[in-house]
């Protein structure tokens, strides 16, 4: 569970083995970090493998998260886009408060401890971003967030 500020929590990568499943053992830890998050909304992102248990505990499917996965291509080098620095952090958060509804700053400034964000600027203004950091064998882009 991570929390957001007072208000919003997220709940991820809730695993049980299938050779473990119908014990309980995800009821169990979905319920424990609901706990933790106290009085926070709970967002979970979740595998349709889980959604019959979060339904059981109260959750609603809202939206769908699609990961993908490949190698880069051709990159857009217009003057529009682009790697920030972290002076244009503070515009980043603010984007992402808007497009997420909850105060995730401190995600952020981790991330930007690992690797650098891209922009999309339009008019001067950022108007996307998506973070980038090294992970297993590869890299990871993410969160990527637009208004």
């Amino acid at each position: 569970m991570t929390p957001f500020g007072d208000t919003c929590s997220a709940i991820n990568m809730i695993i049980v083995d299938e050779s473990q499943r119908g014990r309980g053992l995800g009821r169990q830890l979905t319920s424990a970090v609901m706990e933790l998050a106290g009085d926070r909304e709970c967002r979970l992102t979740a595998t349709s493998d889980g959604l019959p248990l979060y339904e059981k505990l109260g959750f609603i499917a809202t939206h769908q998260i699609v990961r993908h996965q490949g190698v880069i291509g051709h990159v857009d080098t217009s003057e529009n886009v682009g790697w920030i620095g972290p002076d244009a952090l503070p515009a980043v958060k603010t984007l992402d408060r808007a497009a997420f509804g909850a105060d995730r700053d401190a995600l952020h400034d981790a991330l930007a401890s690992e690797g650098p964000f891209a922009v999309i600027r339009n008019g001067g203004n950022i108007v996307a971003f998506a973070a980038t950091r090294s992970f297993g064998r590869g890299e990871v882009v993410g969160p990527v967030v637009g208004i």
